[in-house]
């Protein structure tokens, strides 16, 4: 390398290597934090894709337990009883994946879900009826907290 100017050569034969060498090494730390970055972005979701994908998960358990509450409001059918246990073993295992065991909890609560009334003469669709309708509620509850 020269000293500008003066025309010194500072490092006999090292102008031919030590430019290569700097490429190399600028081109290696870019390969490496593109591979850093690609594994942090890309195979995790962010947090703002993956509270969507939880919303409309949490969504999927909503409409079909919507369904459900639909199906115990018919009299003339036996109540769904067993839809809906498989129906609230698939969420709770859903919740306590992507959540934790307290989200169990408060999806089985009737803390705080409003008293509502219903024309169900039945006490077995009845009671099964306000079962789905609390948990309905409580998973509203959780999509409303995961935001838009």
């Amino acid at each position: 390398m020269f000293l500008i100017g003066l025309g010194v050569d500072l490092m006999p034969g090292v102008e031919t290597w030590l430019p290569s060498i700097i490429i190399w090494g600028v081109a290696l730390l870019w390969l490496i934090s593109t591979v850093i970055y690609y594994i942090r972005h890309r195979i995790k979701p962010s947090g703002e894709a993956n509270k969507r994908v939880l919303r409309e998960t949490l969504a999927k358990f909503l409409d079909e337990g919507q369904n459900l509450k639909r199906q115990c409001a018919n009299e003339r059918e036996a109540p769904p009883n067993n839809e809906a246990d498989e129906w609230a073993q698939r969420t709770e295992h859903y919740l306590e994946g992507e959540f934790d065991k307290s989200y169990i909890s408060r999806f089985r609560s009737s803390i705080g879900v409003p008293l509502t009334a219903n024309s169900i003469a039945s006490v077995p669709h009845r009671n099964l009826w306000a079962g789905i309708h609390n948990r309905l509620y409580q998973l509203g509850k959780f999509i409303e907290q995961l935001g838009d």
